[in-house]
């Protein structure tokens, strides 16, 4: 019964959040057509899929076509971890101990969450609850005071809500054949009122990195100030600088397998300790990350959940700061090397005058890298693993590029 009353008020509700929205652009055409694109986005996102190949057989019912895409995209992560060897190297070993705390007592009000709430990101996407985020933002000040007293509660118990840590999952098609479930990349879609727990303490732990210049300097990803022209201008200096010198400079550029989906929540709740997120915050974290489920949704069909055991939630929005903290001491591994990291993007300079000394050295620092990937259980993509030499015209060009057996990582482009 009152479900159907919830569903007969926010079909109300939505009726007439559009017609109040086409009413204020009335006159203004770019904005109109604006609100019919994001309108006609939520059709598209969920778009239908005519079939899948499962155990060669196509199948066009939505049930099993769900529960396939489900198995899939839930079990990538330990896929890829299952192929890490044993490292011989703690993790522990590459980190720097500090003797930071966060001391933080939770205080939000009513009046931060509406404040919160113009800088939180919305879209037409619904989640499970099937409640539309435009719209409940404009009606959120009927809800802000419960609101801040059960996200006061959860920072003080360390306890993050049971009730919004399943992910909606929506395949969209990337490329290839469409019956082949592979050629298909998860959107995640998550609970609306999960965000404001998210960005407070997204607020207060940032806050907290960024007075104690915790973040590497050159991690020029997910951080305020940096951009991607920053990563491109500090490889352009180091060029630059080697080429002046008359030197080689070598760029390695790594990849990374699905990094944020392979994420270990040990590592990253001890990464977390060591740089002062401790007691009822630490808590928070891990009762954040545990028991996390995502079910896909696949023409109008919900598959069963399944758990998630690996990685950060994609489309949170404490994700991407979570894992600048988990690669965050990747730089620790090599005095020689310089790093420039954008994200998951991992690019790493050094610069000689001979060529066979550059290449030993890279080598030798290379190995040490290969012992923090493997430490922190990340996959190198070694196929999309690539080096760069660059040279000025009066640096010879080598007829064969100094080899080494025990160090076949990457191939070879020259500039």
């Amino acid at each position: 019964m009152y479900r159907n009353k919830f569903k007969t008020v926010r079909i109300k509700a939505e009726r007439n959040y559009y017609a109040a929205e086409f009413s204020k652009y009335n006159s203004d055409l770019r904005q109109t057509w604006r609100l019919i694109k994001s309108i006609v986005k939520i059709g598209s996102l969920e778009s239908s899929i005519e079939g899948l190949v499962i155990d060669g057989t196509k199948t066009d019912n939505a049930d099993i076509m769900a529960n396939k895409f489900n198995n899939y995209f839930a079990n990538i992560a330990k896929s890829l971890a299952d192929e890490i060897p044993n490292s011989s190297t703690s993790f522990t070993n590459f980190l720097k101990k500090t003797s930071l705390g966060l001391i933080w007592t939770p205080s939000n009000i009513p009046e931060e969450i509406m404040n919160l709430a113009h800088s939180i990101r919305l879209t037409y996407s619904k989640w499970i609850d099937d409640i539309d985020p435009c719209i409940a933002n404009k009606h959120l000040a009927s809800v802000a005071q419960p609101l801040a007293d059960i996200i006061n509660c959860s920072f003080t118990s360390g306890i993050f809500p049971q009730a919004i840590k399943t992910a909606k999952i929506v395949p969209i098609f990337k490329r290839g054949a469409r019956d082949d479930c592979t050629n298909y990349r998860p959107i995640s879609v998550l609970p609306y009122f999960s965000k404001f727990f998210e960005k407070i303490m997204y607020e207060r732990i940032n806050g907290f990195f960024i007075k104690n210049n915790v973040i590497f300097p050159s991690q020029h990803g997910f951080q305020a100030g940096h951009s991607p022209s920053m990563s491109l201008l500090s490889m352009q200096d180091r060029i630059s600088t080697a080429i002046e010198r008359n030197e080689y400079s070598l760029g390695i550029f790594f990849d990374l397998a699905k990094a944020f989906d392979t994420v270990d929540h040990g590592i990253l709740l001890s990464k977390l300790e060591n740089y002062g997120i401790r007691g009822n915050q630490l808590q928070w974290f891990k009762s954040y990350l545990e028991n996390r489920s995502q079910c896909v949704y696949c023409n109008g069909s919900l598959s069963a959940q399944k758990a998630i055991t690996f990685g950060v939630p994609q489309g949170s929005i404490l994700g991407p700061l979570l894992f600048l903290i988990y690669i965050n001491d990747l730089p620790n591994v090599s005095s020689k090397l310089y790093f420039i990291l954008f994200a998951d993007d991992t690019n790493v300079f050094y610069s000689h005058s001979s060529l066979e000394t550059l290449f030993q050295i890279v080598n030798n620092e290379l190995s040490l890298a290969a012992n923090w990937f493997c430490a922190n259980k990340l996959t190198l993509n070694l196929d999309k693993t690539n080096y760069i030499l660059f040279r000025s015209h009066r640096k010879p060009c080598p007829s064969q590029y100094p080899t080494d057996t025990q160090h076949k990582w990457i191939s070879p482009h020259q500039s």
